[in-house]
């Protein structure tokens, strides 16, 4: 809880992925991958509760080694064409007949090894201190093809953001839900910036892993 607003952790887990197989279980650095945000979530001393929405066994497997953090989601949830926003809709309605309500979700995509708990303690202060609609993770973009074409001192001055499916801040409140309403931006170093889709990008987060321990960080 910060500031009397009570702060729910979310991790959209599936079994299924799409170019690497059963990604989220996958091992990186010696640990299923989708365990590196489930401990900086853990961590926090600012959320009340933190939950895996899955339908897979082998990760609520692996997620009961760590303790009570299962929500199970039905099968027709999980599919490739369900949205983000509906697995945190029906996750906050499942809570809701439970008699657990929140503030805000905080959704934490497994998919961001390299995210730690100050990222999300930070961006909850950010959120509540400024009464910010919702948050969105983003990275500031160091070299980008469009300023090629637009020879502008200004342009060269002004820095682009890309959003690195890190870390969403949303109400609970909202009736019709989506992740994407009102965003402000969260700047997150780049360096902790290891969003993994495809193979290579597996290897990359990997080395930004090694170098952010060399750092001692």
């Amino acid at each position: 809880m910060y500031k009397n607003k009570k702060i729910l952790a979310l991790i959209p887990a599936r079994g299924e992925t799409k170019h690497i197989y059963k990604k989220n279980t996958k091992l990186f650095n010696d640990k299923p991958l989708f365990t590196w945000v489930l401990n900086s979530a853990i961590k926090s001393k600012l959320i009340d509760k933190v939950i895996i929405s899955t339908e897979d066994r082998e990760i609520i497997e692996i997620a009961n080694t760590y303790g009570d953090y299962i929500l199970k989601r039905p099968e027709e949830l999980s599919k490739e064409n369900i949205s983000i926003s509906q697995v945190i809709k029906y996750n906050i309605e499942e809570l809701k007949k439970e008699g657990l309500e929140f503030d805000y979700i905080l959704t934490l995509l497994p998919t961001q090894p390299l995210i730690e708990t100050f990222h999300l303690d930070d961006s909850i202060r950010e959120i509540i201190d400024n009464n910010y609609p919702s948050l969105i993770g983003v990275t500031k973009i160091e070299n980008n093809f469009l300023r090629t074409l637009d020879t502008s001192l200004e342009s060269f001055n002004t820095p682009l953001y890309k959003v690195n499916n890190s870390i969403f801040i949303n109400p609970t409140t909202d009736k019709e839900f989506s992740i994407y309403n009102n965003l402000k931006p969260f700047i997150i170093d780049s360096k902790y910036d290891g969003n993994i889709d495809t193979p290579v990008d597996w290897e990359i987060c990997e080395l930004r892993k090694l170098l952010i321990e060399l750092e001692g960080i």
